[in-house]
């Protein structure tokens, strides 16, 4: 069992100037390979006004047919004065599918 806490950040300077996705470098946690994606108007008109974050599963093309990660995770949203702004739940996520998200994070103007 993986008993560590690996993390990552993602630094985004500007941010609300940002009106396109956002995608993070690959990088790996817990012996799998992830990327980060910030959706900072919301998804497809869903969620107008919302920062949405989405942790994906990177290079799923590669796995293989039936692969499952299970996972627990969150989002933390820090200011530039490393200030949190906000604190997703820990999500419990066991999914045959290639992302997890936790999406209508925050309104944008409470940034």
């Amino acid at each position: 069992m993986w008993d560590q806490k690996p993390s990552f950040t993602l630094e985004i300077g500007n941010f609300s100037n940002k009106e396109a996705v956002i995608a993070s470098n690959v990088f790996e946690a817990g012996g799998c390979e992830w990327y980060l994606s910030v959706h900072p108007k919301g998804v497809s008109g869903r969620f107008n006004g919302h920062l949405c974050l989405f942790l994906n599963v990177a290079n799923r093309k590669s796995l293989r047919t039936g692969w499952r990660r299970s996972v627990k995770f969150c989002f933390l949203v820090l200011n530039e004065s490393n200030k949190e702004l906000y604190r997703s739940p820990v999500e419990k996520a066991s999914s045959l599918f290639c992302a997890w998200n936790q999406h209508g994070v925050s309104e944008r103007s409470s940034l």
